[in-house]
C-alpha cells in the first residue's frame, strides 16, 4: 500500500509539473501595458553605483527546491507557507476517497462542491474528530480532471501563511489575523466556492491542497467523477 501511495504520489506530481510547462486548459491571461506593471529589476544603488545581480540567479536552489518538493509530505511541512500555484491533471482512472460520519447519516456526495483525499486514511482523519463510524466512499475520475495545486500546507487552517496564496487569487489581500470567528469549516466551504468562481473562468475544476495528506476540492461531482 506504501509503495502505491509513493509512486501515485510521483505520477501525479509529473503530471502537475507537465501542466505548468505546458497547460492546454489554462486560458490566456490579459497582460497589462508594460507601464502598469511593477518592475523588479534591479536598481543601481546611488551610493556605489553598482547594481545587484538579477533576480532569481543568487538562488536557483530554492527554485529547484520548490519544484522538487511539490506534492512531497516534508518538504511542504518544512516550508509551510506556500507560494507556487501550479496547473495540472489528475489522470483518468485516480481513485479518491470521501469520509462520512456514520451516525449523521450523510449521504455520499453526488453533486456540487464537496472535498476527496488522495487516500482512504486521510478521508478517514478528516472526521477523526467525531464519535463513532465512518463510512468511506470510493470514487473514480472517469477523465482528466483540471486542477490547480497549492502548495505549503494550504489546508491547514491558521496565520503562518498557510492561505496566502488562496486569498490572493481569490481577492489580492492576505489577512494579518485569522479572521473566520471560529465559522472554520464554513469558511473552507466559502473559500472554496471563491476559488470554484475562479476556475470557471481560467479552466479549472478542483484544488489541490494539502493538511496531513493531500487533498481535492471537486467543484462539481456531476462531472468527472463517479
Amino acid at each position: 500500500m506504501r509503495a502505491f501511495q509513493v509512486l501515485f504520489a510521483k505520477r501525479l506530481q509529473l503530471t502537475l509539473l507537465t501542466g505548468l510547462v505546458a497547460s492546454p486548459w489554462l486560458a490566456p491571461l490579459e497582460v497589462a501595458a508594460e507601464s502598469e506593471q511593477l518592475s523588479f529589476l534591479p536598481t543601481p544603488n546611488p551610493a556605489t553605483g553598482s547594481s545587484p545581480s538579477v533576480p532569481g540567479t543568487d538562488h536557483p536552489n530554492l527554485i529547484f527546491a520548490s519544484f522538487a518538493g511539490l506534492l512531497q509530505q516534508w518538504p511542504n511541512t518544512y516550508a509551510y507557507s506556500g507560494h507556487s500555484i501550479i496547473p495540472g491533471v489528475v489522470p483518468r482512472g485516480t481513485l479518491l476517497y470521501h469520509g462520512t460520519n456514520h451516525q449523521s447519516q450523510t449521504p455520499p456526495p453526488s453533486e456540487g462542491l464537496e472535498w476527496l483525499a488522495f487516500n482512504p486514511e486521510y478521508s478517514y482523519v478528516i472526521h477523526a474528530h467525531r464519535l463513532g463510524q465512518v463510512d468511506l466512499y470510493t470514487y473514480t475520475a472517469t477523465r482528466a480532471l483540471r486542477v490547480i495545486y497549492f502548495d505549503g500546507q494550504s489546508s491547514s487552517l491558521g496565520t503562518p501563511g498557510f492561505m496566502d496564496s488562496q486569498s490572493v487569487l481569490i481577492n489580492g489581500t492576505i489577512s494579518e489575523r485569522f479572521g473566520d470567528d471560529g465559522r472554520y469549516i464554513q469558511a473552507e466551504y466559502d473559500r472554496a466556492h471563491e476559488l470554484c468562481k475562479i476556475g470557471e473562468q481560467w479552466g479549472f475544476e478542483g484544488v489541490v491542497r494539502r493538511n496531513t495528506g493531500f487533498e481535492l476540492m471537486w467543484c462539481d461531482f456531476t462531472k468527472g467523477v463517479e
